[in-house]
């Protein structure tokens, strides 16, 4: 049994994981709001993107589910450290994020419903997991059609 896209998705999902926090982390450092900006944030599914090509690029053939299935893993194994990260960032790292998010969002224009509400529990973390593995099927799929293509 090929074994080798395992290691492939895992160890690309690793580095994306990696990567993002250490991105996220880094603005941080800079500027405290970049490290809740939406736009950083935004911006680390280019990391994602890259290593889950990188993951992806070693199979060959016609079916698409050996391109996804490294594909895939990747993206789950980058998120299973991204959310987790993110969970204690706003929790303990920097538990005022969300009070400046707050701010952030009132001096927008959009009506906040309340700072209590927007603290995150790591339920919310496990469920925001849990939903970001459908997006990853789309970004698996694109991805994959591009690595049969080539």
């Amino acid at each position: 049994m090929n074994t080798s896209w395992q290691k492939d998705g895992l160890v690309n999902g690793l580095a994306a994981g990696g990567l993002t926090v250490a991105l996220l982390l880094l603005l941080h450092a800079i500027d405290r709001d970049w490290g809740i900006d939406r736009w950083a944030i935004y911006s680390t599914f280019l990391i994602y993107l890259v290593f889950m090509y990188r993951a992806g690029a070693k199979q060959s053939g016609e079916n698409l589910f050996y391109y996804a299935r490294p594909v895939l893993l990747c993206w789950i194994v980058a998120n299973l450290i991204y959310y987790p990260f993110f969970y204690w960032f706003v929790t303990d790292y920097d538990p005022g994020l969300v009070d400046l998010q707050a701010a952030q969002m009132e001096a927008a224009g959009y009506d906040t419903i309340g700072v209590d509400e927007m603290r995150m529990s790591f339920g919310d973390a496990v469920r925001m997991f849990l939903y970001s593995i459908f997006p990853g099927m789309i970004l698996t799929a694109l991805v994959s059609l591009i690595l049969r293509a080539r």
